[in-house]
């Protein structure tokens, strides 16, 4: 029986497909030789209720030889190696010394190492300690002219942290990255980072929010005479005035007019005042109104208690 032409020629092609393969693995071989070093970072993982309290090296130098598309394509490579101390734990042992050979670092066939520096890597443990910290808020510059910083806050206002105990236990606030109040106007949000105050401490959550308002202190318009509605379950026999003035800043002038209607000044008067005393007042406006300043913001009134007989 006649072979199939077709699939002689197949098994040609595959036959010719591996012997150029492996030429070229040959000539990627022989080729120019070089040198260089491999950078490896380091990243260390504690046994549960521990925590790394030294510094140890974060990184291993592999000096490598090889063929020159190998070396180049290891050193651009990013690469990190962990090293799991659960795996060598052993109770009431707090220092370990390890072997850079054992953390399981290859290369290509074709390509030798040369030099490894450091060739062992130095940990102390010590208990781990969680707890609260607050958040103190880092800022930098100023708000701009003629405007205030009218209110500002930061969510959540603490954090925990864990670390070594010896560490942790001697700090009680971690910082925002610092937040630049320049040109910041209106009301906004902001996502700060939070500064680690070491290396050696995580914290739960890498940042916060940064809530703010401010407000221009100069006004553009001047609401005069504006009522003070009172608000009692008592008789006010006296006032020392019944209307105020309000300093506002206005989006639109030319919509005011619309709303004006809907501004009112109140005197919420407790329930259990007597006599003489003096009242905040608090003003409700409509929208693309902003309140800078009643004037004056206190009432001085005179209360009665009613009598039912």
């Amino acid at each position: 029986m006649k072979k199939d032409p077709k699939k002689k020629r197949k098994h040609a092609l595959k036959g010719f497909s591996v012997f150029f393969a492996f030429f070229l693995w040959l000539y990627v071989l022989s080729s120019a030789q070089t040198k260089g070093e491999k950078i490896v970072k380091l990243s260390y993982k504690a046994p549960t209720g521990y925590a790394v309290k030294n510094q140890p090296v974060k990184e291993i130098t592999y000096a490598i030889r090889g063929p020159r598309v190998f070396v180049r394509a290891l050193m651009q490579k990013s690469d990190t190696l962990t090293v799991d101390l659960e795996k060598i734990f052993v109770e009431n042992k707090n220092q370990y010394e390890i072997n850079v050979n054992d953390l399981g670092m290859s290369f290509p066939f074709g390509v030798d190492l040369t030099r490894v520096e450091p060739n062992r890597v130095v940990v102390r443990l010590e208990k781990a300690l969680v707890k609260e910290a607050r958040i103190k808020l880092n800022t930098t510059g100023e708000v701009p002219s003629d405007h205030k910083m009218i209110t500002s806050s930061i969510e959540p206002k603490k954090v925990m942290i864990e670390g070594p105990a010896s560490i942790v236990r001697k700090i009680d606030r971690i910082e925002t990255a610092p937040i630049e109040l320049n040109g910041l106007t209106g009301s906004g949000k902001i996502m700060a980072f939070l500064s680690r105050p070491d290396d050696r401490v995580s914290l739960s959550q890498k940042e916060v929010e940064y809530q703010y308002t401010i407000q221009p202190t100069r006004a553009n318009l001047i609401l005069k005479n504006v009522p003070v509605k009172f608000l009692s379950s008592q008789l006010v026999k006296a006032a020392n005035r019944r209307s105020v003035n309000l300093m506002v800043l206005a989006d639109n002038e030319e919509k005011l007019e619309y709303g004006k209607k809907d501004i009112e000044v109140v005197a919420d008067i407790p329930e259990s005042a007597k006599g003489k005393i003096k009242v905040e007042l608090k003003a409700k406006l409509p929208a693309g109104l902003h309140l800078l300043e009643i004037q004056p913001p206190f009432l001085e009134v005179e209360v009665e208690e009613m009598s039912y007989e």
